[in-house]
């Protein structure tokens, strides 16, 4: 481009790195220069680019500006006297190749900035020491943030070489938050916390030992758990039952916290369990106290079947300290007078089993007379959870009253293992040294029922499937239906036992193809529980499909054939 601008014969503009410029940076007053490249070759464009190092002198707000200052020009005062000395030569030619060209003109089309900055930080410093660091960690939670720092976890005192992390660690159970409002430290909270009992997974590995579901309260974006010293009484029993938790606020609590929205008091119960292992919630309420009736000479048929939610609603002697009362579910574990029968059949049982379990009948009256929540007991001696010759060994298989229960799921009701912990510990009080009790939920064989079925016209096939679905599992699990059925070992179910039931109802013509299937493999004729511990139970979905009618040449011939 600046070829024809030349000093004598030489080319004064020989190549891109010509054109220099001079970068300072302001430092402490002081510019602080170097040199750069003004353009560089990137492809079909140009580019300035240069990078600036404080040499870890720069201090915000005392650094700066960057300034970049040209070395030369672009020759622009060269180009009136190359052009006219170029017009006026007579003995060449005039044309664009002997006439110099314009001086370039940098136009910027776009500026970039970009920073790297390095900064050093130790977090196991001495505690006067680590607010001095120049960067400070935080973890993003999903309700708030908070600093991360060498703070003893839980505790709130500060000690060297403690682990911190990059990103929050989370607990692979499930967390429980709770806000109080119009608390102060040192205060006795009672938390009335209702749950479904029976509503957790029996199937899920509950708490065993010393596992626990561990409370805090959160002080200054750390939580510190509530040891014996705070933690009064706990009657949920791990969330497993509905209760009473009583703890007193510790005074390092805090009400201005980062970590979940503030203004409040928060209180944590975390577990390392599956969340499925403890009963579904409620409700949780504060200032909760446990009212016990007191007979002085009280009408008791309300013992029969309990307080209703709302009956109490007021002191009999009114305390200014209180404003209201109220009662926000039934009474439980009322016991009416003993009946006539009911006695003759206690003292009879027990003039028997003398309140020893020695036969396997000891053992299932014992159980059904001191847990009224038990509907059936099955004693197994000699064995053990799967093996059968396991000599020394008690297995009971118990099933929980459903009636008017919540129960996880009502096709195979199971009993919660906070029931199984205390039959265990109840029998074996009474059974000898020698034998090891072992007390667990039967093991349920769904069976499926596979036809082919054809209803009468007047009936709309797509919702009769789905009826005829529900009659099927009426008979092979009654209880889920009927409160008068029983849950039965042992059984044996005969396809002809189907057969007869489904062809007696009234929107089915008939059917075909009448299978019987358990773990995927149909059954001849019959089939049957694999041990002494299982129950056979419907299927939620059973295999029903429409017989397909074929058209005949009489149906053609007449035009009445139906599909």
């Amino acid at each position: 481009w600046y070829v024809l601008y030349k000093d004598g014969d030489d080319t004064i503009v020989s190549n891109n790195e010509y054109f220099k410029a001079t970068l300072a940076i302001l430092n402490k007053e002081d510019w602080v220069m170097t040199g750069c490249n003004l353009f560089t070759k990137n492809e079909d464009l140009f580019i300035t680019e240069f990078s600036v190092d404080n040499n870890n002198e720069y201090v915000a707000g005392q650094n700066g500006p960057i300034r970049l200052s040209l070395n030369q020009s672009f020759l622009h005062e060269m180009y009136a006297k190359l052009y006219a000395v170029a017009m006026s030569v007579e003995t060449r030619p005039i044309d664009e190749a002997t006439l110099p060209n314009e001086p370039y003109t940098p136009l910027v089309e776009t500026i970039n900035l970009s920073y790297f900055a390095k900064q050093s930080a130790d977090f196991t410093k001495q505690q006067d020491a680590y607010d001095e660091n120049e960067v400070k960690l935080f973890h993003e939670h999903p309700f708030g943030q908070s600093e991360e720092h060498p703070y003893l976890k839980s505790q709130l005192e500060f000690i060297n070489n403690t682990n911190i992390y990059l990103v929050p660690t989370y607990c692979n159970g499930g967390e429980l938050y709770i806000g109080l409002e119009n608390t102060v430290a040192e205060q006795q909270v009672s938390l009335q916390i209702q749950v479904s009992e029976g509503s957790e997974n029996p199937e899920t590995d509950s708490f065993v030992g010393d596992q626990k579901v561990e409370w805090s309260v959160l002080c200054a974006n750390e939580w510190k758990i509530l040891d014996s010293n705070n933690l009064i009484s706990n009657e949920t029993d791990n969330f497993l039952k509905s209760g009473i938790v009583k703890f007193s606020i510790p005074k390092q609590v805090t009400g201005t916290n980062t970590l979940l929205p503030d203004g409040l008091f928060w209180v944590k119960a975390q577990m390392y369990k599956r969340y499925d292992v403890v009963c579904k919630a409620i409700d949780i309420q504060a200032q909760a106290v446990l009212a016990e009736f007191s007979n002085n000479e009280n009408e008791l048929s309300h013992l029969e079947n309990g307080l209703q939610a709302g009956t109490i609603s007021k002191l009999i002697n009114r305390i200014s300290s209180v404003k209201s009362i109220t009662q926000p579910y039934n009474s439980f574990d009322g016991k009416p007078s003993e009946s006539d029968s009911d006695y003759y059949t206690r003292v009879s049982e027990r003039l028997r089993h003398k309140n020893r379990a020695i036969t396997l009948w000891d053992y299932e009256r014992i159980i059904l007379q001191e847990f009224p929540e038990i509907y059936k007991v099955k004693c197994l001696n000699h064995t053990y959870d799967k093996s059968f010759l396991a000599p020394g060994n008690v297995t009971l298989v118990v099933i929980p009253d459903i009636v008017n229960k919540n129960v996880f799921d009502i096709y195979q009701p199971r009993v919660s293992h906070t029931t199984l912990n205390e039959i265990r510990e109840h029998i074996s009080q009474l059974n000898s040294l020698h034998v090891n009790t072992l007390v667990l939920n039967p093991e349920y064989e769904e069976i499926t029922v596979s036809l082919k079925v054809k209803f009468y016209k007047e009936y709309d096939e797509s919702y009769y499937q789905k009826v005829l679905n529900e009659d099927i599992t009426k008979l092979l699990s009654p209880w889920a239906f009927e409160e008068t059925a029983s849950i039965d070992f042992g059984v044996i179910l005969h396809i002809s036992q189907v057969i007869d039931y489904i062809e007696k109802l009234g929107y089915v013509d008939y059917i075909e193809d009448v299978k019987l299937i358990k773990d995927n493999k149909p059954a001849i004729n019959s089939v049957s529980a694999s041990n002494p511990k299982s129950i056979l139970v419907s299927a939620k979905q059973h295999d029903i499909s429409l017989v397909n009618d074929k058209c005949t040449n009489e149906n053609i011939e007449t035009e009445t054939c139906q599909t």
